[in-house]
C-alpha cells in the first residue's frame, strides 16, 4: 500500500510540474496574441524580455531589452525582419539607450556603455562609465551625454568615449523610479522626474547647467502626478504622465509654461511627434495616433489595440514600429480600414514568462522534498 502511495504521489507530482509548464507556454502566447484582423503578419522569436526602446539609423534597428541587453535587426524588408546581431551584457537592468549616427549608448543599472555601430555585425564597445547610482535616461548631443539619474542630473563629456569625462552633476530630488525621461532642445534639457514634474535645465554652459523652471502643479489641481517620459517639439512639450494621461504643454515661453491640452488614456510610456500627427504608445490601450494640427482640439486619427505593455514606438515611414512586452509589432498606419491600422508584422515571443517558472520550480522543490520524506 505504502509503494502505491509513493507512486500515485510521484506521479501526480509529475503531471502537475507538466501542467504548469504547458500552461506557461500557453498563457504566454495568449498575452502575444493578435488581438485583431491584420492583412500580413510574420513571427519571429525574440525571447522572452521587456522590451525597453527601439531605434533605427537607415533600415538598422537597434532594440533594448530590460534583463538581456540589446539585439539588432535589419529591416530592408519590413515583412521579414532579419536579426544580424545581439549584445548580452552582464548584471542586467537595461533603462534606455541613445542611438545617434553610428554610435549607440546603452544605460544598464547603474553604468553607461558605448558601442561603434559602424559595421552593425561587428559592434566594438569603445567606452565604459561606471557610477553608484541607477541612471535612468539619457540623451546625446554634439559629444554631450545627458543623464538623469535617480538623484542628479548628470553631463558628461563622451566625445571620447575612452576618456569619460563628467563636467557637472547637480542634485535633484531622490525618487525610487526608474522611468524618467530626458530629452534636449537648443541648448536647454527637459527631465521627466516623476511626481517632481518636469525640470527644465538651461545648459549652454554643460560645467554649470542653471534651472529655469519646473512644471507640477499651477496651484489649483496638480496636472503632472507621474511624469514619465517627455519630449517636445518647437514650442510644444508632451509629458506622459501615470495618473492624468499625455498632457500637452506651451513652452514657447520657458518662464511661463501652460498647459493646453490633455489626453486621457490610462499609462502612456512614450509620445513622439512628426509633423502635426502625434504616436502615443499606451502600456495598456495601443498606439495612438492623434492630429493635434488644431490645438487645444486633440483628435484620434487611428489606434492599434493592443494589451502586451507597449514602452516605444518609432515612426518608419508608413510604418510604425511598437515595442512592449510580447516583443516588435510593425504597423502600417496608412493601410488600415477605420480606426485600425494594419500590421505589417510581429516578431514575438513564446517562452514561459518569470512566474511560470517560479511556479514549476516549486513544484519540482516540492516534488524532490516529498520524496526525499519517503526515502525514494
Amino acid at each position: 500500500m505504502e509503494a502505491y502511495k509513493k507512486k500515485l504521489l510521484i506521479t501526480f507530482s509529475i503531471v502537475l510540474v507538466l501542467l504548469s509548464g504547458g500552461l506557461g507556454i500557453y498563457f504566454q502566447i495568449s498575452t502575444t496574441r493578435i488581438w485583431y484582423d491584420t492583412t500580413e503578419e510574420m513571427y519571429l522569436d525574440v525571447g522572452r524580455d521587456d522590451g525597453v526602446k527601439v531605434s533605427l539609423h537607415n533600415d538598422i534597428a537597434f532594440i533594448s531589452y530590460e534583463l538581456y541587453g540589446f539585439k539588432v535587426y535589419n529591416f530592408s524588408d519590413s515583412n521579414n525582419p532579419e536579426l544580424i546581431n545581439e549584445v548580452k551584457v552582464r548584471n542586467t537592468y537595461v533603462t534606455d539607450h541613445f542611438l545617434v549616427n553610428h554610435t549607440y549608448y546603452l544605460l544598464n543599472y547603474k553604468n553607461l556603455s558605448i558601442y561603434d555601430v559602424t559595421d552593425p555585425i561587428n559592434i566594438i564597445e569603445i567606452g565604459h562609465y561606471d557610477r553608484e547610482s541607477m541612471i535612468c535616461g539619457i540623451y546625446v548631443n554634439e559629444g554631450i551625454a545627458y543623464l538623469n539619474t535617480r538623484e542628479s542630473f548628470l553631463i558628461l563629456n563622451v566625445s571620447d568615449p575612452s576618456n569619460i569625462q563628467r563636467l557637472s552633476e547637480t542634485p535633484i530630488l531622490l525618487i525610487d523610479e526608474n522611468e524618467r525621461g530626458i530629452t534636449y532642445q537648443d541648448g536647454i534639457v527637459f527631465l521627466a522626474n516623476y511626481g517632481q514634474g518636469v525640470v527644465i535645465y538651461d545648459v549652454e554652459d554643460p560645467t554649470s547647467p542653471q534651472l529655469i523652471s519646473q512644471v507640477d502643479d499651477y496651484g489649483y489641481i496638480s496636472i503632472i502626478d507621474e511624469a514619465r517620459t517627455v519630449s517636445v517639439s518647437n514650442d510644444l512639450m508632451f509629458v506622459s504622465d501615470g495618473i492624468h494621461g499625455m498632457v500637452i504643454f506651451n513652452i514657447s515661453d520657458l518662464t511661463n509654461i501652460y498647459r493646453i491640452s490633455v489626453f486621457s488614456n490610462s499609462i502612456p510610456r512614450s509620445v513622439l511627434m512628426e509633423d502635426s500627427t502625434l504616436y502615443v504608445a499606451d502600456y495598456f490601450a495601443g498606439l495612438k495616433t492623434l492630429d493635434i494640427s488644431n490645438l487645444p482640439s486633440v483628435i484620434e486619427k487611428c489606434d492599434f489595440v493592443d494589451r502586451r505593455g507597449m514602452r516605444s514606438i518609432l515612426p518608419f515611414g508608413n510604418n510604425v514600429l511598437i515595442l512592449g512586452k510580447g516583443g516588435l509589432s510593425i504597423v502600417n498606419t496608412a493601410r488600415g480600414e477605420g480606426r485600425n491600422p494594419a500590421q505589417v508584422s510581429y516578431i514575438k515571443q513564446i517562452i514561459p514568462g518569470a512566474y511560470e517558472i517560479a511556479g514549476i520550480s516549486m513544484l519540482v522543490i516540492y516534488l524532490l522534498t516529498k520524496l526525499k520524506k519517503a526515502n525514494i
